[in-house]
């Protein structure tokens, strides 16, 4: 996976967590049904 460099904390974190996992799983509420989707997969998987 490209490394990068995080631009705040939020970011950082979700690049730690992705370099750990393999990849982040984000959940979107905001007052509508929940919708999920993943980060980093690609990239784990030299896609």
């Amino acid at each position: 996976m490209p490394s990068r460099e995080a631009t705040d904390a939020d970011e950082a974190k979700a690049l730690a967590d992705i370099e750990a996992y393999g990849c982040l799983y984000v959940l979107e509420e905001n007052g509508e049904p929940p919708f999920a989707y993943s980060v980093g997969i690609a990239g784990s998987i030299s896609a």
